[in-house]
């Protein structure tokens, strides 16, 4: 009984709306594209979106040599800090060596 006493006086915090899980601001492709060329030098980046809201991105840089694919996605979640769920809701990402590209490239 004591615990359903204090169960029902416990303070409970508002409930989420859909308008405070909106507090996000899309980004330009752009603009994500500079974030992870300014954190992973020596990465060349080509970001798209059909609707900023979307992303996909292929990094290419030397310093994906010898990482595994999770390592390398970590690489980029975090050149891109918070906003992975936030201002970006989802992006695909491939992440190559400058070898695997030509690889990828002379299909």
């Amino acid at each position: 009984m004591l615990i359903m006493a204090r169960l029902a006086t416990a303070r409970m915090p508002p409930p989420v709306t859909c308008n405070d899980l909106d507090d996000h601001h899309p980004m330009d492709p752009a603009q994500i594209q500079a974030l992870i060329e300014s954190h992973l030098p020596g990465c060349s980046a080509q970001v798209t979106s059909p609707d900023n809201v979307h992303y996909e991105a292929l990094i290419v840089g030397e310093a994906f040599a010898g990482k595994r694919p999770l390592q390398r996605h970590q690489m980029v979640y975090a050149a891109l800090g918070g906003r992975i769920g936030g201002d970006i809701h989802a992006l695909s990402i491939t992440a190559l060596t400058p070898e695997e590209q030509s690889r990828r490239a002379g299909r």
